[in-house]
C-alpha cells in the first residue's frame, strides 16, 4: 500500500491558515449573498491531519487557529455523541395539537456567518462510526439536521492513524473521501525551534541533536510500553523541575520515554557538572575551555546552554557566543550554536560583525544541516 509524502509540524500550521485565508475570501467574494457564500464554503474540503501520537498535531493547529480566528473550539470526536453535533428530537406539539419532534441543536455550534470560527475536530480516528456518519454529513454539507453553520466557520480534522495502534480505526470511505488527508511527521528542526522559544530544558535540546533518533521511538508493535515523542520529551523537561530527587526523577523519565531512552539522557545529564558556565564564555570567549570531538554529548551540551544564556540578549553581548563557537573543531557544533543563537536573539546577533561573518563562511553548511535534519528526524512517524 503507498503511503503519504510527510509534512513536518510548520507546513501543518501554514496549511491551517492558508486554508482559512483561502476559504474566507471565497465567502467575502459573495458579498451578502447567503446563498451563493454557502456554496463557495461547501467547495473547501476540510484538511485532516494524521500522525502517530504525540506528534503535537493538536498544540500546532490551535496555534494557528488562535493567530487567524476570532475564536476556536475543539471537539472531542473521541467521547462524543451524536447528540453532541445533531442536538436532541424532543417531542412537542403544533398549532393544531398534533404530536412532532422538534430538534434542539446543541448551543456551541456557530451559526453566526460573519464570524469568523475554528472548529478542529480531534481525535476523529478514534470516534465511532455514529459520529464518523455526523461528520460525513457535516463535511460534505456544513449541515446536520436543521442546523447550518455559519459560512466563515472553518473546520479542520486531526487523528492517529489505525497502523499507530492507538485506538484508531480506518476512517470509513465516505468520510475519508470528504477530506484533505495530511501524513504528519514531527521534525527535530522545527521541534528545536520551538523548544528554544518555549523553554524546554537545554539537556533535553542537547541530547537530542546528539541523538537524534530517539527524538521518536514509537513502535506500533508495542503499544504499552512509553515511548519518545515531541510531547514527552516536553514533559521530561517539566519532570527535571518537579521531583527534586533524582531517583524520583529517574523513574519519571523512564515512565515518559523508556527505560533504555532514559538511560542514556540521564548519563547525558551528568555531562553538565563539567561544562564552563556563560559568564566564563562571556569574560574570556578566546580562553575558556572547549569540549573535545571526543565529547560529542558535552559539545552539544554546550551548544543548548548558550543558546539558554544568550536568549533576549542584544547582539554585541551575545556576539562571545560566536567567538567560542568558533573554536570549536567539528563544523557542526558551530552551526548547531549559530542556530541556537539566532533562535535565541530573533535573529539580531547576525547584525553584528561576528554574526555576519560566521554565516558566510558556513552559510552552506547550515543549508545542508537543516536540509538533512529535516529528512531524518521524527522517525518512527510529528503538537
Amino acid at each position: 500500500m503507498a503511503t503519504l509524502s510527510s509534512i513536518g509540524n510548520r507546513d501543518m500550521g501554514i496549511i491551517v491558515k492558508e486554508h482559512c485565508a483561502a476559504l474566507w475570501a471565497a465567502v467575502d467574494a459573495e458579498g451578502d449573498d447567503r446563498k451563493r457564500g454557502y456554496a463557495a464554503a461547501r467547495r473547501f474540503p476540510v484538511p485532516c491531519f494524521m500522525g502517530p501520537p504525540g506528534e503535537g498535531k493538536s498544540a500546532t493547529i490551535e496555534s494557528a487557529l488562535d493567530e487567524v480566528c476570532d475564536a476556536w473550539y475543539t471537539f472531542r470526536a473521541s467521547d462524543s455523541q451524536p447528540s453532541d453535533l445533531g442536538g436532541w428530537d424532543i417531542p412537542s406539539k403544533d398549532d393544531d395539537g398534533r404530536l412532532i419532534m422538534v430538534n434542539h441543536s446543541p448551543d456551541w455550534i456557530p451559526t453566526d456567518d460573519s464570524a469568523r470560527i475554528g472548529i478542529l475536530f480531534d481525535e476523529i480516528g478514534q470516534c465511532p462510526n455514529a459520529i464518523q456518519n455526523c461528520l460525513t454529513q457535516l463535511f460534505r454539507d456544513r449541515q446536520l439536521k436543521r442546523t447550518r453553520l455559519g459560512n466563515r466557520v472553518v473546520m479542520i480534522a486531526a487523528g492517529n492513524r489505525a497502523a499507530d495502534k492507538a485506538g484508531s480505526v480506518n476512517l470509513h470511505t465516505a468520510l475519508g473521501s470528504r477530506v484533505i488527508r495530511y501524513s504528519v511527521t514531527s521534525r527535530l528542526s522545527e521541534w528545536q525551534d520551538w523548544a528554544l522559544a518555549n523553554g524546554v530544558d537545554a539537556s533535553c535540546r542537547s541530547y537530542l541533536q546528539w541523538k537524534p533518533e530517539h527524538f521518536q521511538t514509537f513502535d506500533p508493535t508495542q503499544p504499552d510500553e512509553p515511548f519518545a515523542c515531541p510531547r514527552s520529551w516536553e514533559y521530561v523537561s517539566s519532570a527535571m523541575g518537579a521531583y527534586g530527587n533524582s531517583a524520583r526523577q529517574l523513574a519519571a523519565i523512564e515512565g515518559l520515554v523508556g527505560s533504555g531512552v532514559a538511560a542514556s539522557y540521564w548519563a547525558h545529564r551528568r555531562v553538565y557538572s563539567g561544562l564552563p558556565s556563560w559568564a566564563d564564555v562571556q569574560a574570556d570567549p578566546t580562553g575558556v575551555d572547549v569540549p573535545t570531538d571526543a565529547e560529542p554529548g558535552a559539545c552539544f551540551a554546550m551548544s543548548a546552554l548558550i543558546g539558554d544564556a544568550v536568549k533576549g540578549l542584544p547582539a554585541d553581548q551575545a556576539e562571545p557566543a560566536l567567538v567560542y563557537a568558533d573554536r570549536f573543531k567539528k563544523e557542526e557544533y558551530k552551526v548547531f550554536i549559530l542556530i541556537q543563537c539566532v533562535g535565541a536573539t530573533d535573529g539580531t546577533i547576525l547584525q553584528s560583525a561576528t554574526g555576519r561573518d560566521f554565516m558566510t563562511r558556513y552559510r552552506d553548511i547550515i543549508i545542508d544541516a537543516t536540509a538533512a535534519s529535516a529528512k531524518t528526524s521524527g522517525k518512527g512517524g510529528a503538537s
